[in-house]
């Protein structure tokens, strides 16, 4: 691999895991972030089989796992 795409795998990665971690442990009381913490949270305690977007539900929809529901 490339120098410049790993740094962008890396990156990609870096940004995905803080936001993982804010939807878990920071207070997201406005707009799309408190949309996407009650989309994420709902993948671990309601239906773990679906809801897999952390930062963005598109990918539920192209994966076809998005929770009915949402």
């Amino acid at each position: 691999m490339s120098g410049p795409a790993f740094s962008g795998f890396v990156t990609g990665y870096l940004c995905y895991d803080m936001m993982h971690y804010a939807e878990h442990h920071l207070s997201m009381r406005w707009g799309f972030l408190k949309y996407l913490k009650r989309y994420h949270l709902r993948h671990h305690f309601k239906n773990p089989d679906h809801g897999f977007g952390v930062s963005s539900p598109v990918w539920d929809v192209i994966f076809r796992t998005k929770p009915k529901d949402s």
